[in-house]
């Protein structure tokens, strides 16, 4: 009887270290497919009331994964994810992160243009603002529609380039027909054109309005801003959600500005920087500031979300382009382009 129940003792010792091993097994599996699901996948969190996306396949609470590919830590608390805020490796929201932050320099300066007057040979870019090195010809420098809520009528009202003849500005503070519009190339040479029709009522009962201009502006001086295309949430799955972007007011300043939301009911919110390195570079958005617009950088490529209606908001190009579209047809006018998107993961199951 004592041989049998050793034999007995030793086969269920077996089944238990191959159950061991299995289980061991499948964790490792586990593990491994979360650490690669990381860079490719999005999947719905739920955080509070809040509900949103994230670059990462949810797993469960209390797991930590540590050095993602691309840098950073996540770590599960009661079922919600937390990804590093700059985004992995190869995704479109590290490439448009870095494109600010890696500008932020002590020393620098929030003015884009240095000049005495509005006389043409006075324009001149600031070769120590922060963004110096990017292209933001597409933002106008002059307007002569006449300022309703300056005393001294600088003219700062100027419009947004969004295609090689058409310009956009918040509808509530125009830019008129008749009036002309000034640009500025990287050069320092002052480019000017007339607009010649606009839009008869705001787009899709958002406040954006669009102007004709009387002749194409070549794309060698002026880069028009480009938009995002409707499957823009494929490279963006959290939504560009606190990452940095660039907001400018009449005051030839562009402050970083944090994304609350690109497209809420129709509107795109902004905060207030966050963190340390872009918080010095942050600033306040009055009256007279709108129609100025916000952009953020796409392999260094300008990219429009709004122009201001609110002082933290603005109703978003994103989620109206085919309407804005349409009314660019109306008027004659080129239509707008995509940011290239293709380069980067995505995170579309």
């Amino acid at each position: 009887m004592e041989p049998i129940l050793n034999v007995l003792w030793i086969m269920a010792i077996r089944r238990r270290i191959a159950l061991s091993l299995l289980v061991i097994a499948c964790l490792a599996s586990l593990f491994a497919s979360f650490t690669d699901a990381a860079v490719r996948y999005p999947t719905t969190i739920i955080s509070g009331t809040t509900t949103g996306y994230v670059d990462t396949l949810i797993f469960p609470p209390g797991l930590t994964i540590p050095n993602l590919p691309g840098g950073g830590t996540i770590t599960m608390h009661n079922g919600t994810c937390i990804l590093a805020p700059n985004g992995v490796a190869g995704s479109a929201r590290r490439n448009s992160t870095d494109a600010i932050d890696s500008l932020l320099l002590a020393g620098k300066s929030t003015s884009f243009l240095t000049f005495a007057s509005n006389d043409l040979a006075a324009y001149q870019r600031n070769t120590n603002f922060w963004g110096a090195s990017l292209d933001i010809t597409c933002v106008g420098v002059w307007n002569s529609t006449p300022d309703l809520y300056q005393t001294n009528n600088n003219n700062r009202r100027a419009c947004v380039l969004i295609s090689s003849n058409v310009v956009l500005f918040a509808a509530h503070y125009p830019c008129l027909v008749g009036s002309t519009n000034r640009w500025l190339t990287t050069n320092n040479v002052v480019v000017s054109r007339t607009i010649t029709a606009t839009n008869a009522a705001p787009i899709a009962g958002t406040d954006l309005g669009i102007g004709l201009l009387n002749s194409p502006i070549p794309t060698n001086l002026i880069t028009p801003a480009l938009v995002l295309g409707d499957s823009w949430t494929n490279q963006f799955p959290s939504l560009a959600v606190g990452q940095p972007v660039m907001g400018f007011n009449q005051s030839y300043q562009a402050f970083v500005f944090t994304v609350r939301n690109l497209l809420a009911n129709g509107r795109s919110m902004f905060t207030a920087p966050t963190t340390a390195l872009e918080q010095p570079f942050g600033g306040l958005v009055a009256s007279g500031d709108s129609s100025k617009p916000v952009l953020m950088f796409v392999n260094g490529k300008p990219v429009i979300l709004c122009t201001w209606h609110f002082v933290n908001a603005g109703d978003a190009v994103t989620g109206h382009t085919t309407a804005l579209n349409d009314a660019i047809a109306a008027l004659g006018g080129a239509s707008t382009s995509n940011i290239d998107l293709s380069s980067f993961i995505s995170f579309q199951p």
